[in-house]
């Protein structure tokens, strides 16, 4: 801790042939002056305050920085630097004593830095599928990128710790209702129950207005789509569908599964998309235009999807897993592109980063697996999604 240096006294020879009594006042005069006031050193470092039990160091809130310690009931300031420099003198000065007031201990005026995610600012949306915060803290990567300046939405439930972890960090929450789906699709009766209580629930949370709607991927059924997405208009957030190409545009390709949407089905849907990760430029500009002529709607936010998955073998294999990664970036920023051509643009939603690893269904890996597993394969990857992340997040987007 820097003190001030105490005030020079005079030197030894000084004090030869003084009469006692002047050496006795003289000695008191110097005591005073040196442990009371003026230039002298005090009991107590420059700027504290003394109170019963201990000593409080003031100098930061004068604007010095520093590290706080405690030790008993000892507290002291270690200041890095200093606003003020100490001046010495040999002549006393007048000391006014007067009462002073504590002061705190760390300065009121300074403010935190703002987080990064208080960046986000746009209303376009950049996420991934497979991402959302771990509320056991068992893997906190989702969880610091959700913090961060690229991510603005995800697709999760609509729990407490979601929610009120999303609105922290400015990021909004497409709630999946795919239960609700299956239960109208096969008939049950209640799904109207079920969903007010998940509408009650997320209000409970105090973060209801993280919520930015509902979301349904690939569904089979789409009068079961009609049937829903028309109940949720009663709570006023949108509605999100990602189709498949049969789904949109099935003189391209069909599964033979899913019967082509129509304008009856979209009309109460707000935003919509479609899943399509191998094609040129040609073939997706012809599968969106055949997405909006079935929608027949001109006020939907469109979305798309850029890939970044792969077999799991790729996860061992380096070299295979760089190989695919140009043609990653490429579609990325072909989407990107396409996004800004759109009148009602929703943003990009990238499948995926990460994937269930006990998946039985599919044998794929994320974007997280792939890369952690090759030691760094896909680094560039990542970072052209957060380039283009942080573009759309922060309302660069040109």
């Amino acid at each position: 801790m820097k003190r001030k240096q105490a005030a020079r006294r005079p030197g030894r020879s000084a004090w030869i042939g003084i009469p006692g009594k002047v050496l006795c006042l003289l000695t008191v005069a110097v005591l005073l002056l040196t442990g009371c006031g003026g230039n002298g050193a005090s009991s107590t470092p420059s700027g504290t305050t003394t109170k019963s039990g201990g000593t409080t160091d003031n100098s930061t809130a004068r604007g010095s920085t520093g590290t706080t310690s405690t030790t008993g009931n000892s507290q002291e300031t270690s200041a890095e630097s200093t606003t003020t420099t100490q001046v010495e003198t040999d002549k006393p000065q007048t000391t006014t004593t007067k009462e002073t007031t504590s002061l705190p201990t760390t300065s009121p005026t300074k403010k935190p830095p703002a987080s990064l995610s208080s960046r986000k600012t746009s209303d376009i949306g950049f996420g991934y599928y497979g991402l959302a915060p771990d509320r056991l803290e068992l893997d906190i990567s989702a969880s610091s990128i959700i913090q961060g300046d690229y991510v603005n939405t995800i697709i999760a439930e609509a729990d407490n710790y979601t929610l009120n972890f999303c609105k922290e960090h400015n990021t909004r929450v497409w709630c999946s209702v795919h239960t609700l789906y299956d239960m109208i699709v096969n008939g049950y009766q209640g799904w109207e129950e079920e969903f007010d209580e998940l509408v009650s629930n997320a209000k409970a949370t105090g973060a209801y207005d993280a919520l930015l709607g509902w979301y349904l991927d690939e569904p089979v059924d789409q009068e079961a789509v009609k049937t829903l997405s028309k109940y949720a208009q009663k709570y006023g957030k949108r509605f999100f569908v990602c189709y498949t190409v049969s789904t949109v545009a099935p003189q391209i390709y069909s599964d033979g599964i899913r019967e082509p949407v129509t304008a009856d089905q979209a009309q109460y849907l707000t935003d919509i998309a479609f899943d399509m990760y191998w094609g040129d430029q040609a073939r997706f500009d012809a599968v969106l235009a055949s997405m909006k002529q079935r929608v027949a709607r001109d006020d939907v936010y469109i979305w798309f999807i850029p890939g970044c998955y792969g077999s799991k073998s790729l996860a061992s294999d380096p070299d295979a897993a760089a190989a695919e990664m140009d043609g990653w970036i490429q579609q990325l920023n072909m989407l990107y592109d396409m996004l800004k051509a759109e009148k009602k643009p929703g943003g990009l939603m990238c499948f995926a980063y990460n994937f269930n690893p006990d998946s039985s269904v599919e044998d794929l890996y994320g974007l997280k697996q792939i890369n952690e597993g090759t030691g760094g394969a896909w680094n560039a990857l990542m970072a052209e999604q957060i380039k283009v992340g942080r573009e759309i997040c922060t309302g660069k987007m040109k």
